[in-house]
């Protein structure tokens, strides 16, 4: 007894090419809307992704800022007095700008996984030509 795959199969098989190529071609749209909608899905996940790089780039923009601010008190504060609350000024402001170069770096690294690209959907794209070309004459 033949069980359905084979059913299936034999069919698929017995259909003329012109019904095939029909369905085909009547199949295109859908697959088109389909990956449309992947196609948006992706987009704004990349969106999403670029939106936070740009508040880690800003964070660490502000934080830098503060800290070559503070490490410029510092040497004013050393011309002047050579000792004193200029220890304090330097390891605060050194280390201001340390972090805020640490927050640039983690946006930077954050923007460039955003700027890969829609890959998911260059995948399924090539996939759905590949499957096409196989049932293509």
């Amino acid at each position: 007894m033949p069980n359905e795959d084979s059913v299936s199969e034999d069919t698929h098989r017995a259909r003329p090419l012109p019904a095939l190529l029909g369905d085909l071609l009547r199949d295109i749209p859908q697959l088109l809307r389909q990956e449309a909608r992947l196609f948006r899905a992706e987009a704004a996940d990349l969106l999403d992704q670029a939106s936070a790089a740009v508040v880690w780039l800003l964070c660490g923009a502000v934080l830098a800022v503060a800290g070559l601010t503070l490490l410029l008190q510092a040497l004013a504060a050393l011309a002047e007095t050579w000792l004193g609350p200029l220890g304090a000024a330097l390891g605060i402001g050194g280390l201001a700008l340390l972090l805020g170069l640490a927050l640039l770096l983690a946006g930077r690294r954050h923007l460039r996984a955003a700027a890969r690209g829609p890959r998911r959907t260059v995948h399924q794209l090539r996939e759905d030509a590949a499957v096409v070309r196989e049932h293509t004459p």
